[in-house]
């Protein structure tokens, strides 16, 4: 850490789970590379789980200030708990931040009783999502986290959801957070990369894919683990690829349940038509060759997958959760649909026997999140609120 450098400026020391691939640090990234030069930020997080990409390099070589908490991991382990937990504070103790801002619940834990610890002036958490409603762990486990997060509402000067509907769980229906410190800004991600994709993106994948030009390819994007459900995504396409010999089945994306998925589509006799794609680095490709974006998830904030697909002008069928319907128009750009496969295939087959209808709703999706969800304005957002609190807390840089 080059202390040369600090002198005047606003230190911020942000704080994530783990360096693997999706929402969190896709912001954190992003948030630390497009700040102000007024700002100094760094970044620390833990370890990837197996079956997860580790983005810890590409995030190196991307200019961010990154350090790795190797004993921090997303389980709970209480030994290698301390030992992060020591790691974390004597980080703290030499950057010495105005700002701790974790994302995500073990970070979210870890960091922020580290900087209360630390007197640091202004700690802020981020929920990318939450883990309140289900889907990640048991009830008794649940309902040990909704104790922890209430401990610790005292020593959190303010909370961001990255949606509305996350706010509303956390604020009204499960009373977690206090209402006038919970403020919504979506998450940071630069679009720009997708907005460029186009028809030469389009022919040159599908070449390489093997993939006819005039097939039509439905996308998935995610972790294969139980909360991304994919086998209720196999479920839903299943009919699709039984009755239309055009329909092929891209699963971006890797986990613990890949190998049963793998053997269910081989049993099916789908395997010719269902690619099992693994982490792509180069997703704007991946998005150009499809025709539609399908989300089963259990529980979201605001998904990524679905502003990149939007972005990359593709129209999303999606399970109606979380921040799922801020994205997404029902009947404009895509649609939100209840949790039953059937639904979700009527909605694709109708993009399937209507080629025109996809095209004119990924372009409609495109022009949307171009309005809505720009990376300048969301870094603007969070510079604001990162000033408001100095100012109310009165600390001198």
């Amino acid at each position: 850490m080059g202390e040369a450098s600090w002198a005047g400026r606003i230190r911020i020391l942000r704080i994530l789970n783990r360096y693997n691939r999706g929402g969190p640090i896709h912001t954190a990234v992003n948030l630390s590379k497009h700040l102000p030069e007024r700002f100094q930020t760094v970044l620390l997080g833990g370890c990837a789980q197996r079956h997860e990409e580790d983005v810890f390099s590409e995030v190196v070589a991307s200019g961010v200030v990154a350090y790795r908490i190797g004993s921090m991991h997303r389980s709970v382990h209480p030994w290698r708990d301390v030992q992060a937990y020591g790691q974390i504070r004597r980080v703290i103790q030499r950057f010495r931040p105005h700002i701790v801002h974790t994302h995500a619940a073990k970070a979210g834990v870890l960091g922020r009783l580290c900087a209360w610890h630390e007197r640091v002036p202004i700690r802020i958490h981020t929920f990318h999502g939450h883990i309140f409603s289900g889907g990640y762990f048991s009830e008794w486990v649940l309902l040990v986290f909704r104790w922890i997060e209430q401990w610790l509402v005292p020593v959190t000067d303010c909370f961001i959801t990255v949606s509305e509907r996350t706010r509303k769980d956390l604020v009204e229906e499960l009373r977690l957070l206090p209402g006038d410190r919970t403020v919504v800004i979506p998450p940071a991600i630069d679009l720009d990369p997708y907005f460029r994709v186009g028809i030469a993106d389009r022919l040159r994948v599908r070449r390489q894919m093997g993939v006819p030009e005039e097939a039509f390819v439905v996308l998935f994007v995610g972790r294969l683990v139980p909360v991304k459900d994919p086998f209720f995504l196999l479920r839903a396409v299943g009919p699709l690829l039984e009755s239309y010999s055009s329909v092929y089945l891209w699963i971006a994306g890797d986990g613990p349940l890949r190998s049963v998925l793998e053997r269910y589509v081989e049993v099916r006799g789908w395997a010719g038509r269902v690619r099992f794609l693994s982490w792509v680095r180069d997703m704007p490709a991946v998005y150009a060759g499809a025709d539609v974006v399908v989300n089963t998830s259990r529980n979201e904030g605001l998904p990524v997958t679905l502003l990149e697909a939007s972005a990359s002008g593709l129209p999303v069928v999606a399970v109606d959760v979380g921040g799922v319907s801020e994205v997404v128009r029902d009947g404009e750009t895509g649609w939100v649909v209840a949790r039953i496969p059937d639904r979700v295939y009527r909605k694709v087959r109708m993009l399937v026997e209507n080629r025109e209808l996809c095209r004119q709703m990924g372009r409609s999706a495109r022009e949307f999140v171009r309005r809505h969800f720009s990376l300048d304005a969301v870094v603007a957002r969070v510079v604001d609120l990162y000033l408001l609190l100095l100012r109310e807390k009165r600390v001198v840089v």
